[in-house]
């Protein structure tokens, strides 16, 4: 999780400049899980993606691990 929020951090502060001018800036969220923790990757994926939605309930931009 440290190194993906590392590049949550770096990412947010990427400016991306447009082409008819100005520019963008695009925060992400992640959810993330131990594989080890599943023995199929169908429940791995549905953890993986509630730990997401919890990332966004909580603010947005943010990483956050599914826990049991």
């Amino acid at each position: 999780i440290t190194m993906l929020e590392r590049l949550r951090q770096q990412f947010e502060n990427l400016v991306v400049p447009l082409p008819l001018g100005g520019t963008i800036q695009a925060p992400f969220s992640a959810g993330v899980v131990d594989l080890l923790d599943f023995d199929d990757w169908r429940k791995a994926f549905r953890a993986a993606d509630q730990a997401l939605y919890e990332a966004k309930a909580d603010g947005r931009n943010r990483v956050r691990a599914w826990t049991r």
